[in-house]
């Protein structure tokens, strides 16, 4: 027990939830929500930035392995990668399945180890945002 709260080795559950106003003239936010459990059973990780949703079975060395089921995407890993003339390490890019899925919003998200969200892309305006 610690501070009164008692943890099970068996599990473990994390949420975070940040917002942020984006810094163009356009009044959306951007959302985006972390959601990992870890039973005695199962993994689940979720994934949500703003309409863009991701579901995974945990983390590994290339990212969160994808559960393309619920949410169909499709992912690949780069140990560096160049977006906007700013080189990355170890980063994987999440793309939604828009053959038959093409409402507007986020359709491409880029992560990378130990930094987190670096960048996304929007459908249909192909307007996209990278860490600076």
């Amino acid at each position: 027990m610690i501070g009164g709260v008692e943890f099970s080795p068996l599990s473990c559950n994390i949420y975070a939830f940040i917002q942020s106003r984006k810094t163009d003239s356009s009044a959306s936010f951007l959302y985006l929500i972390y959601d990992i459990s870890d039973g005695a059973t199962d993994k689940h990780l979720s994934l949500s930035i703003n309409n863009f949703l991701v579901d995974g079975s945990g983390i590994n060395d290339s990212g969160i392995v994808i559960n393309s089921l619920n949410y169909p995407v499709k992912s690949a890993y780069f140990n560096s990668l160049t977006l906007n003339g700013k080189n990355f390490s170890n980063v994987q890019l999440i793309e939604k399945d828009t053959t038959g899925f093409k409402t507007p919003g986020l359709y491409k998200i880029w992560l990378a180890k130990n930094t987190g969200a670096i960048g996304y892309e929007e459908y249909p305006s192909l307007t996209r945002w990278v860490k600076q």
